[in-house]
């Protein structure tokens, strides 16, 4: 049995390496939620700065905006998570796709199919 380690620094740099190597796929299963028929071979494309054909602008934009946030996220990882972090995750999550992203709603939002 292998003794039980506590090398937080270690485990995190270890978990760190882990997300780099499977940011694509991080990537393709976020876009998934967002992005009707996206696939891994089209979300490896917009990784490597492609447009996959047929696929629409605002899709192409929702996945780069992913892939951008993962980057923040990762260039990030010892800032301290406050709502000024929050505030620009959101808001490169939402550039080029929703009204004033990345800042509180001062207006009503309804959720489709709502009444």
């Amino acid at each position: 049995m292998e003794p039980v380690r506590n090398d937080t620094t270690t485990d995190r740099r270890t978990a760190v390496e882990l997300a780099k190597r499977l940011l694509v796929d991080s990537i393709w299963r976020t876009a998934k939620i967002e992005v009707d028929g996206v696939t891994f071979p089209d979300t490896q494309e917009i990784f490597d700065g492609r447009a996959p054909e047929g696929m629409s602008v605002d899709d192409i934009v929702t996945v780069n905006n992913i892939k951008r946030a993962w980057g923040f996220l990762l260039e990030n990882i010892d800032y301290p998570v406050d709502w000024q972090y929050i505030r620009e995750y959101n808001r490169i999550i939402g550039e080029g796709l929703v009204r004033d992203a990345g800042r509180l709603r001062e207006y009503g939002v309804k959720v489709g199919g709502d009444e």
